[in-house]
C-alpha cells in the first residue's frame, strides 16, 4: 500500500453521519482566503474518504473522537485536538476509528500561500485551538443559514406584493 496507485477516489459516508458544508457560493469571502470549501462533521461508522493525487490541500481539525489516517509513507491515529495536513498531490485515506469523530475540515486551493512552499515532515500536529475553530465554523454555518433564510423570505415577500 505504499504506492500512489493503491489509493483511489472513494467516499463512503454512513447514514448517521452529519456534515455541514460551507461553500464559496454561500460565503463568497472564502475565495479571498484561498478556501475552496470547508465543513463541520459529526461522524459515526461507517466513514471512509480516499483521494488519489488530490488537486487541493486538505486540513482536518479534530475536536473529539478518533480517525485513522493512511498516506503513501505511513499511517497514524488522529486524536482529539489535532490538526492534519494533507498536501495537494499526495494521496491519502482516512476512516473513523472508534464510535465517533467530530472535526472541521478545509479544502485549500493548490497554490495556497500557506502550503505551497512548505514541507510537512509529519501529517498530524497538536492543535489546542480545535474547539475554538469548531466554534468559528459553527458561527459561519449559522450566518450562512441566516442568509439562506433571509433570501427565501425576501423571495417569498417579493411574490406576495
Amino acid at each position: 500500500m505504499n504506492k500512489k496507485t493503491d489509493f483511489v477516489n472513494y467516499i463512503n459516508v454512513g447514514e448517521r453521519c452529519h456534515e455541514i458544508f460551507l461553500t464559496r457560493d454561500e460565503l463568497p469571502e472564502m475565495s479571498h482566503f484561498g478556501i475552496n470549501m470547508a465543513g463541520i462533521a459529526k461522524l459515526t461508522p461507517p466513514y471512509h474518504v480516499e483521494r488519489n493525487n488530490p488537486r487541493e490541500h486538505s486540513i482536518l481539525i479534530t475536536q473529539s473522537g478518533q480517525g485513522f489516517l493512511q498516506w503513501e509513507h505511513g499511517e497514524k491515529i488522529i486524536e482529539a485536538n489535532s490538526l492534519v495536513i494533507l498536501p495537494a498531490g499526495e494521496s491519502f485515506r482516512f476512516t473513523i476509528k472508534g464510535e465517533h469523530w467530530n472535526l472541521c475540515w478545509i479544502l485549500l486551493q493548490e497554490k495556497h500561500e500557506l502550503l505551497k512552499q512548505k514541507s510537512f515532515p509529519q501529517r498530524i500536529y497538536s492543535c489546542f485551538d480545535a474547539e475554538s475553530i469548531h466554534l468559528i465554523f459553527s458561527l459561519l454555518a449559522l450566518e450562512r443559514q441566516k442568509i439562506l433564510c433571509f433570501d427565501k423570505q425576501a423571495w417569498d415577500n417579493f411574490y406576495v406584493i
